[in-house]
């Protein structure tokens, strides 16, 4: 079993650096759906509302089947709904067939977020819990090097042909349902009969970890919601300002370089995160949030202050990519401060409440943010941004005093 588990911890990283995203896909998405597949802007923003709504409704009931199928079996079904849209998304001309692939892409992730209790579970059994963030900073490593590689070859590919990014995407699928069956859950060996030791990491006041749970999981949602919604704001804030002092063509040139070169430097921040944390522990949280809040003040420094137009630049780039760089380590970090607080089927309901409260906060502040460019510029989104920054981090206070408080308890 140990020899299994050894080969799943090899596995693990290199699979989930080319199943968490659609290889090349989500680099030209935009460019493919509009373009090649002839989508409208409305039609584009239409599609990824009705993907990630259905997405939405439907984590909760997916959450039983995973539960009758097992994590090991759940996993599996996830990355064949994973090739389908490829395929879909490949080959389908229609609004209506592209937009039933975009679903299933945003559907297979729910079954695939029990990978991470497979790894929690699996690490628990050989004695290597508190190494959660160790092995999932490194997968999230490899991701980012994939992503780098990938966006500096995704342009010239798609130049050559514009089917071909599409159809390495597939190859990539298949790669991924393939080392899917070296994946497993220890706990569902029926052979196993030695899993008592797996710790019971759960409050015994049962208020208490309900308490917990919700406000992991606002935080949680909140965390990664500004950053997946203030990385594209953010995007387009520098975009539009480089424009303005460079022009349309040398933008293009500029900035497809430094988002493509930005993955080194969330490479570098997956690297020190394991060390940082294994220093300063709980208290991370305050960290990234301080550093999240930061990020958004570079760059209205740089917008509003009136420097020269290089430094200003460097100063919102700079906010820029530590947004980029807060990604991988904030994401690992609620992880494991979720999961190592749930038992049994607990785990399995905190990765898939994890996955909702992302999606359902991204869009929320996706809404917000659309609706304030109604009427007002973009620099008004980041201050929005900052503002809920503020907010995330005093509810990771709130988070960060209920661990003292059941630590304390279970003393």
């Amino acid at each position: 079993m140990k020899k299994r588990i050894k080969t799943f911890l090899k596995i693990y990283p290199w699979y989930y650096s080319i199943s968490c995203w659609l290889l090349f896909f989500d680099i030209i998405n935009t460019i493919y759906l509009t373009t090649v597949k002839g989508l409208s802007a409305a039609e584009f923003s239409l599609l990824l509302a009705i993907s990630l709504t259905v997405s939405i409704l439907l984590h909760i009931p997916f959450l039983h089947i995973i539960k009758k199928w097992g994590n090991t079996f759940s996993l599996r079904f996830g990355n064949f709904l994973f090739i389908i849209s490829a395929i879909m998304l490949t080959f389908c001309n229609s609004f209506w067939g592209l937009t039933i692939g975009k679903t299933l892409y945003e559907v297979s992730f729910i079954f695939k977020e029990m990978l991470i209790v497979e790894l929690r579970r699996n690490l628990i059994y050989i004695h290597k819990e508190d190494d959660f963030i160790q092995y999932s900073n490194d997968a999230t490593m490899k991701y980012t090097i994939i992503a780098l590689v990938t966006g500096l070859l995704a342009g010239p590919l798609f130049n050559i042909h514009s089917y071909i990014p599409m159809y390495l995407a597939i190859v990539s699928t298949l790669i991924c349902f393939y080392l899917s069956f070296y994946l497993f859950d220890v706990s569902e060996e029926r052979a196993l009969t030695d899993f008592s030791n797996i710790s019971k990491k759960v409050f015994s006041h049962k208020k208490k970890i309900t308490i917990l749970f919700i406000f992991i999981l606002i935080a949680y949602g909140l965390g990664m919601g500004i950053i997946d919604i203030g990385q594209n704001q953010a995007k387009l804030f520098v975009q539009y300002e480089l424009e303005d002092g460079l022009g349309l063509k040398i933008t293009a040139l500029v900035f497809g370089s430094v988002v493509a070169l930005s993955n080194i430097p969330a490479i570098f921040s997956n690297m020190i995160f394991p060390k940082i944390y294994q220093k300063i522990h709980n208290n991370s949280g305050y960290l990234l949030s301080g550093l999240l809040i930061i990020s958004f003040l570079l760059l209205l420094f740089g917008y509003f202050v009136p420097l020269p137009f290089g430094i200003r630049i460097t100063i919102m780039f700079l906010g820029f990519l530590l947004i980029l760089m807060l990604r991988g380590p904030c994401k690992n970090y609620y992880q494991d401060l979720a999961l190592k607080h749930c038992q049994g089927e607990e785990e399995q309901d905190m990765a898939i409440y994890l996955s909702l409260s992302r999606d359902a906060f991204g869009a929320a502040i996706s809404g917000v943010a659309a609706f304030i460019l109604l009427d007002y510029p973009l620099e008004y989104v980041m201050i929005m941004l900052i503002i809920v920054s503020v907010i995330q981090l005093f509810l990771f206070y709130k988070v960060h005093q209920l661990i003292i408080v059941s630590e304390k308890t279970a003393n």
